[in-house]
């Protein structure tokens, strides 16, 4: 994904917020790779500011944004902010009929109530609910 957020970066006005957002994007990816999940967070949450205040347009680059702010929190232990963001966001989502965007959300939601022990919830909500092979 840090690729195409970069090539995002470059397709845009070279300085604006929005190719800002891209590049911050790409940093959270690499530093969750590379587990430095202080740094992921702070670049995560500085793309999800600037995507959310975009508005609708933006929804399914905010989902990107909220899935790698939700992956650092998890890894630091915050289950419930991790959860909070992903179903606000999710809600968003949904509200704009962003497809793309709510099967972003689901899957994070899936990633952060696993952890919070609802493994049910989480085969729910990451797809795992439909027809099993005998």
């Amino acid at each position: 994904f840090a690729e195409d957020f970069r090539r995002r970066a470059t397709e845009g006005a070279s300085g604006t917020e929005e190719a800002k957002a891209w590049i911050a994007l790409a940093d959270a990816e690499r530093l969750l790779d590379e587990e430095d999940l202080a740094k992921a967070l702070t670049s995560g949450r500085e793309a999800l500011r600037v995507f959310q205040a975009a508005g609708q347009s933006k929804a399914g680059c905010a989902a990107d944004a909220a899935r790698l702010v939700a992956k650092a929190l998890i890894g630091q232990s915050r289950l419930d902010e991790a959860h909070k963001i992903v179903q606000e966001e999710l809600s968003m989502c949904r509200k704009a009929s962003d497809k793309q965007g709510t099967a972003r959300m689901l899957l994070a939601l899936a990633d952060v109530l696993w952890p919070l022990g609802d493994s049910e919830g989480a085969l729910r909500a990451g797809g795992g609910g439909g027809p099993r092979c005998p």
